[in-house]
């Protein structure tokens, strides 16, 4: 039988958990701020530039959970080693953004 969380250490991950869940969060809106700059700076329009923040959030938000399943038996390590060799693959073959 799974021991027990003592209620201190149940407060204290539920704290961790709130705060990694708030960073990760705040992480999609850092660029909010800067929008009308980078919209300046790749002469787009501004609503153009914002929908991929909302592009961005939508996929987090509807992935993550999906990913989290299917991904939970697999090790951590070489599940990272294998994303990092994709994104690269992806990079390299990537001409542009448009």
């Amino acid at each position: 039988m799974p021991k027990e969380l003592s209620h201190h250490r149940l407060h204290l991950f539920m704290a961790m958990f709130i705060l990694i869940s708030f960073m990760l969060g705040c992480n999609e809106y850092m660029v909010v701020g800067n929008l009308t700059l980078i919209a300046q700076t790749y002469h787009e329009s501004l609503s153009q530039v914002s929908s991929l923040v909302a592009i961005f959030a939508w996929t987090y938000a509807i992935v993550t959970p999906i990913l989290a399943i299917f991904t939970n038996r697999v090790h951590k390590y070489y599940l990272l080693m294998g994303l990092l060799v994709v994104a690269g693959m992806v990079e390299v073959l990537l001409l542009s953004i448009a």
